[in-house]
């Protein structure tokens, strides 16, 4: 592919929702929003630009003394390479299941809405509300970012409230949330945030 294509090709994806803010070098590469790493090109990420994990906080529980966080083996927040963007999120789809949630609430719960933005630390989420809130998009320092390929967390979230999940799960546990984490600041503080836009108190 020579350079006027890929010019072509970044110029076009630059103007879809998810890669507004995007810098484009004058040769048509995207720009590491944390500036030069002294490595051109992709690297060892898959795609040039931002290149998405998603991670899940999935909470049970309806107040912070009953509350429980759902983390994997490695006291992270479950977490996947995610690509593609669209209305479901078949991998959340299968966390769901993972821990007890029945197919159709595991297909409810999996759906993102029509306006994907992120939710405000103002706001409240009603209870009513099923789909998962969009927490943050953040673009990550990581050892194998380069000039024009870099790590960028999504977080989105779920508050299952007082339905019945799996107490055993292979591969992860819950989480009291009345102790400690050993969850990275940024991550504990997305923590924060949800509890905050889901009322729990």
């Amino acid at each position: 592919m020579n350079v006027t294509e890929l010019r072509r090709i970044w110029r076009t994806r630059q103007a879809m929702d998810s890669c507004k803010g995007w810098m484009l070098s004058a040769a048509g590469y995207p720009l590491n929003p944390h500036g030069r790493r002294g490595i051109a090109g992709r690297g060892c990420h898959p795609r040039f630009g931002a290149n998405k994990r998603c991670y899940y906080i999935i909470l049970t529980g309806t107040s912070k003394a009953d509350c429980k966080l759902l983390l994997d083996a490695h006291h992270n927040l479950p977490n996947e390479p995610h690509p593609e963007s669209g209305s479901k999120d078949e991998h959340l789809a299968s966390l769901l299941r993972t821990i007890g949630l029945p197919e159709s609430d595991a297909q409810v719960f999996s759906m993102r809405r029509l306006d994907s933005s992120i939710v405000d630390s103002s706001e409240l989420v009603p209870t009513t509300d099923t789909s998962p809130a969009h927490i943050a998009r953040l673009a990550i320092e990581h050892d194998i970012d380069t000039d024009h390929a870099w790590t960028e967390h999504d977080l989105w979230a779920i508050s299952l409230r007082n339905r019945r999940v799996l107490h055993s799960i292979i591969g992860y546990f819950w989480h009291p949330l009345s102790s400690p984490t050993s969850l990275s600041a940024t991550h504990e503080e997305m923590l924060n945030k949800t509890l905050r836009v889901y009322g729990i108190t």
